[in-house]
């Protein structure tokens, strides 16, 4: 495909109506959601299960992270010392 002014303006145009569509798509949802007092408990936990698996994941990778760089200072620590306490004849 050749990427001229009209094509590029042209794509940007049908992206802006498919994000304008989409909002609209979004917000009425949200809207008939919210005024909806049936069956919210699953559908709040369908929404916020992915951010809570993410948050679980995110504390995890940063235990795991935390007890390399522990473990790494650790050692080059040991290392230094042992160079500091090396007698040289």
């Amino acid at each position: 495909m050749i990427y001229t002014m009209g094509n590029i303006f042209k794509q940007a145009g049908q992206f802006k109506l498919w994000l304008l569509s989409f909002t609209t798509i979004f917000l009425n949802f949200s809207s008939r959601l919210a005024l909806d007092k049936k069956g919210n408990i699953a559908t709040i936990l369908a929404l916020t299960i992915v951010p809570m698996l993410l948050s679980v994941s995110l504390a995890i990778d940063f235990a795991i992270s935390s007890n390399k760089k522990a473990r790494l200072d650790a050692a080059i620590d040991s290392v230094g010392l042992h160079i500091s306490q090396m007698t040289y004849t």
